[in-house]
């Protein structure tokens, strides 16, 4: 029998209790190094293909360069649609049923991009189920309807971190007549979102996508339930075609929304981002989409609309060599990406090699006060430059040691896997297993002009040290699985 060195039997320990004792979720958001469990994805909502010259003109366009153009650039790990994905107007008429020209030319437009079932995660909204009690036309041409015969789904994106769970619910109902909106839950898709969060509990995050508002429905209450019984979500939708940030549930779930690509031109295609359990959401627009400048660490203490975060966590001022990391979109790559903390001296950022749009930097803090401070990363390119601020809180040392989630980048483990592949066993038939690979030793988002390799959902992933580096790679994990829970850096 192999015996291991006392340290690392206690390393071992701690990471089985760390792991049966700490759960995921919103809470579990931290500062930390390291870009193994970063990754991104796509969110679309009101694509109304077949709108009206007036009310959507541009529609099929918009959704011809968000899954052409945007997919290849923002190299996400899937897409999700929340709803009204055709617009329901049969005979032109807005609202009065199912026209089957519309289905026809939204299933063009997903199969021209090669979008498959397990990177494009269509939903149904209230203008699929106008005219359509049971919703058969959502079932028999939407990609998610077609591949799972059944109107939600789940799927799975699997990090060396961890496993990260999203469930799409439907909140169309069971379809409605002309002209009438029934926002309702069906108790199948309630019971089957139960029994995923569950089984997920033990997760690093869990996100529920939609169509309408999470608390329209009637029923909301039991997916709030829900939600908040399994230890907290993110919440994803559309249906009022706006961009926004919230809180819902006496403010223990944040909300995010977007607006209609089919019949707005700005704020509709937006970008969600996990960072070290941080959830960014920014949208950017359809007309002029780049570039596109994310700050991902740390995270903003306000949302868009001005409320308080209730899931930022705090940075610890006092490190000659804070991280502080970045994405940025663009068709050409930046001449130069800068980070500066309120008065300090911008300081130039590194591209983390595998990733593509993940950039990274260490900035030496000390001299900071404590407090809010504003964070400015600006992306700079030969025909202009782009740049977001956000507002963080630093508070003063004594500096814990940050958890280290490796894969190279300043400070990092190196070495860490590289993702892209599919699949992922899902509730109410999702899933599919799929091949793939990322760069090795980078945040792997697959292969751009490949939505089959770039979803990275469920895939299996490789030992992340060998040989001799094993016992480091444990120990390391160890220590960061004691402090990442913890909000706070004090």
């Amino acid at each position: 029998m192999l015996r291991l060195p006392c340290s690392a039997s206690l390393a071992l320990a701690l990471v089985g209790a760390s792991s049966s004792a700490l759960a995921g979720g919103p809470e579990s958001a931290h500062h930390g190094r390291g870009t193994a469990g970063v990754f991104w994805f796509m969110h679309l909502s009101d694509t109304h293909i077949g709108a009206n010259a007036i009310e959507g003109p541009n529609a099929t366009p918009h959704l011809e360069r968000a899954l052409g153009e945007a997919v290849s650039i923002i190299a996400p790990r899937f897409v999700a649609v929340t709803g009204d994905l055709t617009d329901g107007s049969k005979f032109g008429v807005p609202a009065a049923g199912q026209d089957q020209g519309q289905w026809d030319a939204f299933k063009q437009i997903y199969g021209q991009a090669g979008m498959t079932a397990d990177f494009f995660f269509d939903l149904p909204g209230n203008h699929d189920g106008y005219g359509d009690t049971g919703l058969g036309f959502y079932l028999a041409n939407s990609l998610q309807g077609q591949h799972n015969q059944a109107l939600y789904t789940s799927w799975e994106v699997q990090t060396p971190v961890g496993t990260y769970f999203f469930f799409g619910l439907n909140s169309a109902g069971n379809g409605s007549g002309p002209f009438v909106e029934q926002p309702a839950f069906t108790a199948d898709e309630i019971a089957a979102l139960e029994a995923g969060l569950a089984s997920h509990a033990s997760g690093e995050l869990s996100f529920v996508l939609g169509h309408h508002r999470l608390t329209q429905p009637d029923n909301a209450a039991q997916v709030v339930d829900a939600i908040q019984t399994n230890g907290g979500a993110f919440y994803l939708h559309g249906h009022v075609h706006d961009y926004d940030a919230y809180t819902e549930a006496g403010g223990s779930v944040v909300v995010h929304e977007v607006g209609s690509l089919g019949k707005q031109d700005t704020a509709n295609i937006a970008v969600g981002i996990v960072d070290h359990n941080a959830f960014i959401h920014r949208a950017t627009d359809v007309t002029a989409p780049w570039p596109l400048v994310v700050v991902t660490t740390p995270v903003s203490t306000t949302l868009l609309n001005g409320e308080a975060n209730p899931y930022a966590y705090t940075v610890c001022k006092d490190r000659p060599d804070n991280p502080f990391r970045a994405v940025v979109f663009a068709p050409e790559a930046p001449t130069e990406v800068t980070v500066q903390a309120a008065g300090l001296p911008a300081v130039p950022m590194a591209l983390v090699p595998g990733t593509g749009s993940l950039f990274e930097a260490e900035l030496d803090t000390s001299s900071l006060q404590a407090g809010t401070v504003d964070v400015t990363v600006t992306a700079t390119f030969e025909s202009g430059a782009a740049q977001e601020t956000v507002a963080a809180e630093f508070v003063d040392g004594p500096c814990e040691a940050l958890p280290d989630d490796g894969n190279g980048g300043f400070g990092g483990a190196g070495g860490g896997a590289g993702l892209g592949g599919q699949g992922g066993a899902a509730v109410g038939g999702q899933g599919g297993a799929g091949a793939g690979s990322g760069a090795t030793g980078g945040a792997g988002v697959g292969n751009p002009a490949d939505p089959e390799s770039a979803s990275g959902c469920g895939c299996a992933l490789p030992g992340r040290a060998t040989g001799g580096g094993a016992a480091v790679a444990v120990l390391g994990l160890a220590l960061a699985l004691v402090v990442r829970r913890r909000r706070a850096a004090p």
